[in-house]
């Protein structure tokens, strides 16, 4: 850039180059470092953008207490503001809405570096009980990354090695554990469980399987080959991959980060080939019924995907964003599966206050009426949904996830368990008309639950 500019001006490109170069590496550094990427409410990326120190130097946290949110509403010509807003906590009858420091003020910094009165709001809010003096401290990247990825992503992208509580954990803290958590098996019976440090042909394998599995997602993403993609992945997520010098075969803890990266992408591809069925021959009711199957197996591994992440949230509530997006989303495909059914619109559910959207009952008590729903209709619906997928047919029930004991990874039980996982037998007999029923209340819960969530996280009311 410096170059050119001088050579547009007619200056020699010795004199000074250096100089001029050393300025703007120094302020692209400083642009790269401190920029963040725009949203909309979906998760949609809408663009870069620089905001003052106020924001910018916010330190991050593996486990961070605060989340950003924006808000691209055009606003009037004034300042976009940026308000920190205080969690609720028990007997705080505020719900969030007092705001803290109103005098913070970021300006958007447009592409001319001119500072202008335009641009995103800024909105930061705490997701965990934060006290008096103590430092906001946000993510800088994805939080259902494990330790070794998250800070080779943080050192390429800003140059510094966090130190946060989850990274200096010793032992390595539970969430952490799983989202690495790798198993060897022998003839189908497990052998042993690792989680990092492989040696040998081990960790040949691991770097191998990882190959295998970005393979897949990469070839979906660059030429949408769903069908390829979903066969490698189901196949990698049910049979592993072998190793080279033993007969042993490497397979994914169902919570490994892997695992909860092909359930998106299973989600996506299926979804894709339901549609690209019904876009090439809308009238055939066998392209249909497969385009059906197509939207079930979506909307299963969208639900697996939600269930998955609950788990690692009871012991990692910082992960609440994803959190609520993959509930929002399962519910929406579960929706999905029951559009045009207007019946259901009317009906509410007797057990829990969700639908009230009421914000004067404290978050524990939310999450406690929805997971009592939905532990109660997701087994009712789930031989339903699992019926295209490979990897599907081997989840008993993605809510209640003991049965990953099973398969010999490590799991930890928690309060929402039933005393028993039901069976196939208990699970198939829903007739049809109550089988949608219950899709529906389930998406419909889904959707409540990650609204709210969401809601919290933004500060932004949803409308009933």
């Amino acid at each position: 850039m410096a170059a050119a500019r001088r050579m547009r001006d007619g200056l020699n490109l010795e004199s000074s180059l250096a100089e001029d170069c050393a300025v703007e590496e120094a302020v692209l550094c400083l642009v790269l470092t401190n920029a963040v990427e725009v949203q909309d409410r979906t998760g949609c990326s809408v663009g870069v953008a620089v905001y003052g120190p106020r924001f910018s130097w916010i330190n991050h946290s593996c486990s961070p207490n605060s989340s950003y949110w924006f808000s691209t509403v055009p606003s009037s010509g004034a300042a976009s503001s940026g308000l920190i807003h205080p969690k609720p906590t028990d007997g705080d009858n505020r719900n969030g809405s007092e705001l803290i420091n109103t005098k913070i003020s970021f300006k958007f910094l447009s592409s001319l570096g001119i500072e202008e009165g335009y641009g995103p709001s800024l909105i930061i809010r705490s997701i965990k009980n934060i006290k008096q003096g103590e430092e906001l401290l946000i993510t800088y990247t994805d939080l259902l990354q494990p330790k070794g990825m998250r800070r080779f992503d943080l050192w390429l992208k800003y140059r510094f090695l966090c130190c946060c509580y989850r990274c200096n954990a010793d032992p390595k803290t539970y969430v952490d554990h799983i989202l690495e958590e790798v198993s060897f098996t022998s003839h189908g019976c497990p052998t042993s469980t690792i989680t990092s440090n492989f040696c040998g042909d081990f960790s040949f394998t691991n770097k191998k399987l990882v190959a295998r599995f970005d393979e897949a997602i990469d070839e979906f993403l660059a030429s949408d080959n769903s069908i390829s993609c979903c066969s490698e992945l189901e196949n990698l997520l049910t049979h592993g991959y072998p190793t080279e010098m033993t007969c042993e075969t490497l397979k994914l803890h169902p919570l490994h980060h892997l695992s909860l990266k092909a359930y998106t992408t299973l989600a996506s591809a299926y979804k894709a080939l339901a549609s690209d069925l019904l876009a090439f021959n809308p009238m055939s009711e066998k392209d249909n019924l497969k385009a059906f199957s197509f939207s079930k197996a979506s909307a299963a591994y969208s639900l697996l995907l939600a269930c998955s992440t609950h788990h690692l949230f009871l012991f990692e509530p910082s992960l609440i964003v994803s959190y609520a997006n993959f509930w929002t989303s399962a519910g929406q495909s579960l929706l999905s599966l029951v559009e045009g059914f207007s019946s259901f619109s009317s009906q509410s559910c007797k057990k829990c206050t969700l639908q009230k959207h009421n914000f004067n009952v404290e978050l524990p008590e939310i999450s406690r009426q929805f997971l009592n729903c939905v532990s109660d209709l997701i087994p009712k619906v789930w031989h339903f949904l699992s019926e295209e997928g490979r990897f599907l047919v081997l989840v008993k029930d993605p809510i209640d996830l003991r049965w990953i004991g099973s398969m010999g990874f490590s799991i930890l039980a928690t309060d929402n368990a039933s005393s028993e996982l039901k069976t196939n037998a208990e699970t198939e007999s829903v007739d049809s008309t109550c089988m949608k029923t219950c899709l529906f209340q389930v998406g419909f819960h889904c959707v409540i639950y990650g609204s709210l969530l969401s809601s919290l996280c933004s500060g932004q009311q949803i409308t009933p």
